[in-house]
């Protein structure tokens, strides 16, 4: 059962997820331009359980292209909303992992942070950031140029909870 600090936490971050093929976003996590899915995308999870989207929408970061902020909302998803990195390297990002941060770069610069969530301890990134952290600062040697093309068929692996840490 989650606590009022557990569903707080799921509407202010997404986990980042390398194994999401899209932006997963819990039912109340702020988006904007929310609109009823035409064609709701269906989820397996490692249970076996399918869960489908109800809505459409746009993660509330104006900075980055609408095409790159498109996200489902699936009110099945248990725990957190997933933040697709492959949705942002697709679209021309550039996404780093250290031990205490998650960023992700577009066109040379610092777009979103992230840091390692306390009771997970996966790396997570804001659902609705105030600004791009640090905007100013460009990695020359980053090549952000346009490549993959989306698919239209969705999944998100690994999407469970394990009972200890050591699995």
């Amino acid at each position: 059962m989650l606590n009022t600090t557990s569903i707080q936490r799921a509407i202010e971050w997404a986990i980042s997820d390398s194994g999401a093929t899209g932006h997963f976003i819990v039912e109340g996590a702020p988006i904007v331009n929310r609109k009823i899915a035409q064609f709701p995308i269906a989820i397996k999870l490692p249970d076996g359980k399918i869960i489908k989207s109800t809505h459409t929408g746009n993660l509330d970061i104006p900075w980055l292209p609408t095409t790159m902020t498109e996200c489902h909302v699936v009110p099945g998803l248990a725990h957190s909303s997933l933040i697709s990195t492959r949705k942002f390297c697709d679209a021309g990002c550039k996404v780093s992992f250290d031990e205490d941060e998650c960023r992700v770069y577009f066109k040379g610069k610092l777009v979103l942070t992230g840091d390692r969530d306390p009771v997970t301890t996966l790396w997570r990134l804001p659902l609705n950031p105030s600004s791009p952290q640090n905007s100013h600062e460009t990695h020359a040697h980053l090549d952000l140029s346009m490549t993959a093309q989306q698919s239209a068929q969705h999944s998100a692996h690994n999407v469970y909870t394990l009972p200890y840490r050591r699995n």
